[in-house]
C-alpha cells in the first residue's frame, strides 16, 4: 500500500479530531500546548522549504488563527520579514489559547484591507481550520480572492480556508494552497471534491496527541 493511500485511510472528520483532542486534554495535555506545537511544526516546515522572504500571515478568529500567530512569531525569530493581518473590525471572541498566541506577537497587526497581497512571496493561511461551517463572506471572502490572485506561494494551516474538513465542499470560495500542513491525522476533506484540488501538497505533522491508538 502506498504511503498516500495509507494516510487517506487514516483521515478523520472534524468531530473525530475534536474528540481526540479532548481525550488528550483529559490525559493532562493543554490546548495551548497543542497550538504551540502546531506553530512550531508549521514554522519548521516553512524554514525547510523557503529561505527567509517577505511573508504575510493571515490570522482568523479561532484556534487556526492562534496557530498562525505562533507561526508568525517563530518565523520572525528565524529572520523572515513577517506581516500579520486579521479582520480588525471583528468582535468575535477568541479562545484563551488563541488570545495568548496573539498577545505573544509583539509586532503590529494590520487589517486585511491594509496590506498589499501582491507584495509578498509567501502567504500563510491561518483563517479557518476544521471548524468552518458556513460559507465565507465579507472580509474573509475578499481576502481569499486576494490570496488566490497573488503571486505568492501559499501554506495553509490544517485545512485550506473555505474547504469543509468533512466533505471537501467549497464554502463559497477557498484558498488554493501550494502546501497544507495538517496535524495528527489527515482530514477527510483533504481527499474529497474541491478539498483535493485546493490542498496542494499535504504535509502531516505529529503534535503529540496521546490516545493510545
Amino acid at each position: 500500500m502506498s504511503d498516500k493511500k495509507d494516510l487517506e485511510e487514516k483521515a478523520v472528520s472534524a468531530d473525530q479530531m475534536r474528540a481526540m483532542e479532548r481525550v488528550h486534554i483529559k490525559a493532562g495535555g493543554t490546548y495551548l500546548e497543542l497550538m504551540e506545537r502546531a506553530a512550531e511544526h508549521c514554522a519548521a516546515f516553512i524554514q525547510d522549504k523557503f529561505k527567509p522572504l517577505k511573508t504575510l500571515v493571515l490570522c482568523g478568529p479561532g484556534n487556526n488563527g492562534g496557530d498562525a500567530y505562533g507561526t508568525a512569531r517563530l518565523l520572525h525569530e528565524a529572520g523572515f520579514e513577517v506581516t500579520v493581518a486579521m479582520d480588525t473590525a471583528s468582535d468575535a471572541p477568541q479562545s484563551p489559547e488563541a488570545q495568548a498566541e496573539r498577545n505573544a506577537w509583539h509586532g503590529k497587526v494590520y487589517d486585511f484591507n491594509d496590506v498589499d497581497y501582491m507584495h509578498y512571496e509567501l502567504i500563510v493561511d491561518g483563517l479557518f481550520g476544521t471548524g468552518l461551517q458556513d460559507n465565507l463572506r465579507g472580509a474573509y471572502l475578499k481576502v481569499v480572492k486576494k490570496v488566490n490572485d497573488s503571486p505568492a506561494k501559499v501554506v495553509s494551516l490544517d485545512m485550506p480556508s473555505g474547504i469543509s474538513a468533512d466533505t471537501g465542499d467549497l464554502k463559497g470560495e477557498a484558498i488554493k494552497a501550494d502546501y497544507t500542513v495538517t496535524f495528527h491525522r489527515p482530514k477527510k476533506g483533504h481527499y474529497k471534491k474541491e478539498g483535493k484540488k485546493h490542498s496542494g501538497h499535504l504535509v502531516l505533522r505529529d503534535v503529540g496527541i496521546v490516545l493510545g491508538v
